[in-house]
C-alpha cells in the first residue's frame, strides 16, 4: 500500500504536461505492486483521455487482478472490479467518440462484450455509428 501511495503523491506532483506523457506508466507499475489501491486505479481512469485508453487501462486492470488471483483476500471478480468496470463505462461515456468509424466500431463492441449497463454510453456510440 505505502508503494502506491507513493506513487500516487509523486503522480499529483508531476506537472500536467508530464503526468499526461508519463503519469499512466507511473501508475500502471503502481498498479502492478497493489491493484487493489483504488486511489492508483482512480487516478488512472481519469488520467485515460480516450475511450481506447479507457479500455487499455481496463484490460492491463483485470491482467494485474488475474495476477494476484487465488491469494487469501485478493478477489479477481466482485465489488471492487464492477466498481472498476462502472466508472470506465461512465468515463467512455463522457469522453468524445473516435471520429472514425472503425475505431467507434471497435469501443462499441468492447462496451456489449463487456455487458455495459451504461445506457448513455450505448446509444452515443450506436447513434455515432449511424451517422458516421
Amino acid at each position: 500500500y505505502l508503494d502506491g501511495a507513493v506513487a500516487h503523491a509523486v503522480f499529483r506532483l508531476l506537472p500536467e504536461g508530464r503526468r499526461q506523457i508519463h503519469g499512466m506508466k507511473l501508475l500502471k507499475s503502481a498498479l502492478a505492486r497493489n491493484v487493489y489501491n483504488f486511489l492508483l486505479v482512480d487516478a488512472a481512469q481519469d488520467t485515460g483521455a480516450t475511450a481506447q485508453e479507457q479500455i487499455l487501462f481496463w484490460k492491463d486492470f483485470l491482467a494485474a487482478l488475474r495476477a494476484v488471483g487465488g491469494k487469501p483476500g485478493c478477489p479477481a471478480e466482485g465489488l471492487y472490479n464492477t466498481t472498476v468496470k462502472n466508472k470506465m463505462f461512465a468515463r467512455i461515456a463522457s469522453l468524445p467518440i473516435p471520429k472514425d468509424k472503425e475505431a467507434a466500431r471497435a469501443v462499441l463492441s468492447f462496451l456489449e462484450k463487456e455487458k455495459c449497463n451504461h445506457a448513455q454510453a450505448l446509444a452515443a456510440y450506436r447513434r455515432a455509428l449511424k451517422d458516421l
